[in-house]
């Protein structure tokens, strides 16, 4: 069931120091054949370095921290801000196959009690 209010099934963050391998990582996401998920990039370098990173016509969204509130606070605060019903994360040097979040839904959905 989703949360009241809310879109998307499957909220993914991307925290980053603004590496450049993310817009691999983010085009990664944006080629999944799940689409009911948001992407959440928080920027944790404190000077904006991942809207350099993305791909211009990216539909991720960005959370710009002013300083580094570490992995575990930046995936924090992006599940916060976007809640799903499923969360899940990415590191941002990482390339997800594009069947990874539907097989992730799915296994999720089989280990959820009816």
């Amino acid at each position: 069931m989703q949360p009241v209010g809310h879109k998307k099934r499957v909220t993914v963050v991307v925290p980053t120091l603004g590496n450049p391998l993310l817009g691999a990582c983010i085009a990664s996401l944006e080629r999944q054949t799940f689409k009911e998920m948001e992407i959440v990039v928080v920027d944790n370098s404190g000077r904006s370095a991942a809207r350099h990173a993305l791909p211009p016509d990216t539909r991720a969204r960005l959370i710009a921290n002013r300083e580094n509130l570490g992995f575990g606070g930046a995936v924090n605060q992006g599940f916060r801000e976007c809640p799903a019903e499923f969360l899940a994360t990415l590191n941002d040097d990482a390339e997800a196959s594009p069947d990874w979040l539907k097989r992730l839904v799915e296994a999720m959905l089989l280990a959820t009690p009816k």
